[in-house]
Formats: structure tokens, sequence, C-alpha cells
């Protein structure tokens, strides 16, 4: 599978730039060299395009016929996202190599792009002062010979990869996807959804003969218009009503809080399918941008929720690269994270000890006054990095354990866990700061500032709220380690870091370890030669009993004696 913002274009653009035969399309040469040269990514975006619309004219039959509404893995997301497919099979289309169709009986769905970026672009482009003719006549010469003049924005830019991601892309009936199309003018989704809300709006009893003329105007370009609405009807009566069929379809971006149609900019309709000015156009752009990225996260998340439970084993749906990519995420923040908390009192230990014996003689040294390594790496520091490990750790588990939660206080717990962590460490930094003499310089100064009275009220009032929000975040902290341990899904990274704390333990032993060694060598040298006599030596040598297999009871005593044999 693929992820909700992976463009799939990229695909085609591997393929692309590994090919050396471009028999059938020669003009792709030029589109890649500039593709390579390029430094604007907006711009590289829009190459990429025409490199997508280019490559259906070359000779190779699997780039050619690469679609990417309706390839195998989009095929896939259609399959399981949408529950009124669940049971189509996924067949190749009909003398295809890379299409795909969902089929069931003689009825079958087909991907479509319910938001084509061509025409927009082209009207996009007009808008900014260049030649209609020009653009009309030939889009990929206007954009070669253009590339340089050409302005494209950040919506626009963002625009052109989310159209090919799987947020854009629709299965729809039999003659849907051209019969709605007008030559590109109407391949834009708010539009569909609003003819498909009044037909549900002409329809409250769809069990009877419906009322088809919003339909009929939508689909008025197909080459059979009445075969067109019969498979949209039938399409559409999968569904109850019209919350239904957008909740049934994960469109619930593309409607407002009432659960009426949204427009991509003002008074976008059917009569005025495109936008006439270039404000217009951003807000084409802004706001199909934010319905194909809000969906594509929706099916997402039908996906990741939808896993199979057999024998009391939870196992995700086969190649679920949608779920793998959004573990990953998680897992790669948590590991910096951890190996951050790992490396930097290390790092921080074998600077103290290299400036120990570097500068200790010397005066005015911070080992100046019999100072050892051990007392600077002050325990403190230890416990703020293992509280803040622990934090973020809980933020990350936390938004995995509560994201498909519908608890009640779902919010009032990660506030929880937010003061918990990062309260307590707080506290913690204070009290460091405070023993390092650099708070106290700044209490001295109050009561020259506010005068005597007015200083002891103050620092009263500082030290209550101190220890008030020391104690809140103290029980906060706990409420978030038991709700961990609670969450099954947050478990294992709060064991992960717990583990974690055990290893600073480690690093602090061997630290206080290694500044007695460092200071009493002769003494650890006896010691280890006295260990290699007694324990050491006598294992090498002995004989022992390595040729027999002792079989013990749960007491511990001896059952059994059996000799090993090779």
């Amino acid at each position: 599978m693929i992820g909700y913002n992976f463009d799939c274009k990229e695909v085609v653009i591997s393929e692309l730039l590994k090919l050396n035969d471009f028999s059938g399309c020669e003009k792709i040469k030029e589109f890649i060299r500039l593709y390579q040269v390029v430094e604007d990514e907006k711009k590289k975006n829009l190459l990429k395009l025409n490199l997508y619309k280019l490559s259906g004219q070359l000779d190779v039959r699997h780039i050619r016929e690469f679609d990417c509404d309706s390839c195998e893995d989009v095929t896939e997301v259609y399959n399981k996202a949408y529950k009124w497919l669940n049971d189509y099979n996924i067949e190749k289309q009909r003398n295809k190599t890379v299409k795909y169709e969902l089929v069931k009986d003689d009825v079958y769905y087909r991907g479509d792009t319910m938001t084509s970026p061509l025409t927009p672009l082209k009207r996009y482009f007009v808008l900014q002062g260049f030649d209609e003719k020009t653009i009309r006549k030939n889009f990929d010469d206007f954009v070669l010979d253009n590339i340089s003049n050409i302005n494209i924005s950040e919506n626009a830019s963002n625009f052109i990869c989310n159209t090919h991601s799987i947020g854009n892309f629709f299965p729809v009936p039999q003659g849907f996807n051209t019969g709605r199309s007008n030559f590109g003018k109407w391949d834009s989704w708010d539009l569909v959804m609003k003819q498909i809300y009044l037909w549900f709006q002409d329809n409250p009893n769809i069990s009877v003969e419906t009322n088809n003329t919003a339909l009929t105007k939508l689909l008025s370009n197909s080459k059979n218009v009445g075969d067109a609405v019969n498979h949209c009807v039938q399409w559409l009566k999968n569904f109850s009503d019209w919350k239904d069929f957008v909740n049934g379809n994960h469109l619930n971006s593309y409607v407002d809080s009432k659960g009426k149609p949204i427009s991509f900019f003002k008074n976008h309709s059917l009569e005025n399918p495109l936008p006439n000015t270039l404000e217009e156009m951003e807000e084409f752009f802004k706001n199909a941008n934010n319905c194909i990225l809000k969906r594509g996260i929706e099916i997402d998340k039908k996906l990741n929720s939808d896993s199979e439970i057999i024998n009391d084993t939870k196992i995700s749906y086969k190649d679920d690269l949608i779920q793998k990519v959004k573990n990953l995420r998680i897992k790669n923040i948590d590991s910096i994270i951890m190996t951050l908390t790992k490396w930097i009192p290390i790092l921080y230990a074998v600077v103290l000890f290299v400036l120990y014996y570097i500068t200790k003689d010397k005066e005015n040294s911070i080992f100046a006054y019999g100072m050892k390594p051990v007392n600077i790496f002050s325990k403190t520091i230890f416990i703020n990095i293992i509280l803040f490990s622990l934090g973020v750790a809980l933020m990350i588990s936390y938004k995995r354990a509560l994201e498909n939660k519908n608890w009640k206080y779902k919010k009032l717990l990660k506030f929880i866990m937010y003061i918990g962590s990062f309260g307590l460490t707080f506290s913690l930094l204070t009290i460091t700061l405070y023993d390092a003499n650099v708070i106290v310089p700044l209490i001295n100064r109050l009561p020259n500032i506010f005068g005597y009275s007015m200083a002891v009220l103050i620092f009263n009032i500082l030290t209550g709220l101190f220890y008030l929000v020391t104690l809140i975040s103290v029980v906060c902290f706990i409420v978030s380690i038991i709700f961990s341990l609670i969450l099954e899904e947050s478990r294992e990274t709060l064991f992960r870091v717990l583990y974690r704390v055990l290893e600073l333990i480690l690093i602090a032993f061997i630290l206080n370890f290694a500044v007695l060694f460092f200071d009493n060598w002769k003494l650890f040298i006896v010691i280890g030669i006295a260990i290699i006599i007694f324990f050491i030596l006598p294992a090498l040598f002995s004989s022992g009993e390595d040729g027999l297999l002792k079989l013990i009871d749960s007491k511990g005593n001896i059952i059994a004696v059996f000799k090993k044999h090779d």
C-alpha cells in the first residue's frame, strides 16, 4: 500500500529515470534533462506532471499503461477502505498489464482522479498573462519554452503533488469518469458533490423510481448518458442517504459543519467551473489541497483500524505500508530521543574526565579545589534527562494509544501527561539552577527592587507556587505512568524508556567506579590480581565436570547425572 501523502507519479518518474529507450515520445528526454537540472522544487513538480502525462505515449507498455488512480496498490486501497467494495475482486482491466478494476458479477468500478490538475493549471497560467492559444495548442511545449519564466505558488505546487495521492482517487461506476469531465472543466470534485447532494435531496426514498435530473446534468457528456446515469444510480443505492454516502466514501472533508458540499472558490458551479482571477485560483488550490489531504488521512485511519483479529492475535493487512510508514515515523522519533539520552551523558562524562586530567592542577579551573568529575556530573542532570526522555516517550505513546479511542477524558489525560513529564523536569531544572547559584543572586536583589516586606511576600509566593507545581507534577507523573501501563499500545514505548533509565543509572555507577579507579589504581590492580588468582585461573585449568549433565528439581536437588556425548 501507499502513504496518504505519497505522490503516485513518483512510480513513473523513477522508471523514466532508469529508461534508455524513449521510443514513442523522444520529447521526454528534454523534460528529464530539465527535471534533473532545475533546482526549484515547485517547478520540478510541474515537470513531473508533464513527464507523467507524456509517459502515456511511450512504446514501453508497463510505463505507457500505468495510471495512478487504477494501479494495483491504489485499487487495493479501494478494496480495503470502502466497505461497499470489500467483497469485490481485484482484476486486471481487459487487455491491460498494470491497470486494475474491482469486479463482482457483471458490475465493475474503476479508479478516477477526483480533481484533475491539468485544466486548472492551464487556467492558472492564462491568468498569469501567458497566451491562451499557445497553452491550449500544446501544454508540454509551453512548459518547455517558459519554465524559466513561469511562477508557481506554494499552493499550486502542492496541488500538483496532492492530486495524485490516495485522497484524490475514487472508485467510480461505468461511464462516470468521462461523463462528468466536460473536457476537464467539470473535473473538480466539489462540483460532483453538489450534484450528488441534489440527487439525494430529490430522492429521499431511493427504493422507488428516482428523479435523476441532477445526475443527467452532471453526466451530460457521456457517450451514452442513459447508461451512465443508470450505473450511477445503482452505485448511489448502496447508501441509505446523503450522510451515509459521505461517510461510506470518506468525504467528510468535502462538506461543511451542516453536512452540505463546500466550494473550492466562491460561486464555483457547473456554469462557472474555473476561477476567473488569480485570487480565486489560489483559493481553489488551497481548498482542494485541504480536502484531499484530510480525506487521505481519513482513508489512512480506516486502513489502520481495519486489522483482522485471528485467535486473539492482531494481524495487519498484508503489505499494509501505510501502517508501516506510520509506525516507522513514531519509532524514529522515539529512537532519536532514546539515542540522545544514551550518548549525551556518556559524552559529557568523557569531556569531564579529559578536563579533569588536563586542568586539575591549574589554578581557577573547575577542578582546582579537589572536585572530582563525579561531583560536577550532578545526579540531577541524570534525572532531568530521564524525565525528559520519559515525557517524550509518553507523548509519542499516548498519541498512538489514544488516537482511535473515544474516551471522554482523552484530552485531559494528554494534558496530565504534559504536566507530569515536563512539569517535573522543569522543577528539577529549577533546583539545579538554584544549587548552581544562578537563581540565588536574583532572589537577593528582590529587596533592593521591591523593598524588604514586598520581597519576602514575593519570595514566599514563588516558593509556595514552586512546591504546588511540583506536587501537581508528581501526581500527574504517577497518573501518566499508570495509564501508560493500562494502555496496551503505549506499554512497549514505556518499557523501552524504563530500560533506558536503568542504562543511565548504570552509567552513573560506572562513572563513580572510574573515579575511584583513577584515584586508587594501585589498589584496583591488587584486587584484580587477587580475583584472577582465586577465581579465574582455577576455573580455566580445572577439569571439573564439563562432561556431565545434571538434572535438578525445583528445589535445587540433583536428581540424576548424565554423561554428555558429542
